[in-house]
């Protein structure tokens, strides 16, 4: 695990292609949840609580740098920015993605965009 590096540390260790595949998950898809209150809405989207997990499982097509994007909503909370913690494989590839922070504000972008190296294959994320 890279843990205690940073995005720019982990991009400089995986050196391979971009791609142009294609990999989407349905919010309702996941193959592991444990969370007490959550559940999938009536659009497919997930509701999702602050304590616990949903895990993916996801077929990668080839071994590349894949750009992974994270849509969300905000549901009613403190209004404190949602924390969020991104494993793949079960390993925290670097340091900040222990304590993503989502923001309760709306945005027409998504704050989070990154691309990380995923080899070939079935992958949890």
């Amino acid at each position: 695990a890279y843990a205690d590096s940073d995005y720019d540390s982990y991009l400089a260790l995986h050196t391979c292609p971009d791609t142009e595949a294609e990999v989407r998950i349905a919010p309702a898809a996941y193959s592991r949840m444990e969370m007490d209150g959550a559940y999938t809405l009536e659009d497919g989207s997930l509701y999702t609580c602050a304590e616990g997990f949903v895990e993916y499982r996801v077929n990668i097509p080839e071994d590349a740098l894949y750009t992974v994007k994270i849509r969300y909503f905000p549901g009613a909370g403190t209004g404190a920015n949602m924390q969020r913690e991104l494993l793949i494989d079960g390993e925290l590839l670097y340091s900040a993605l222990e304590g993503l922070s989502f923001s309760r504000r709306w945005r027409a972008i998504s704050p989070f965009l990154r691309r990380w190296r995923l080899p070939r294959g079935a992958r949890y994320i």
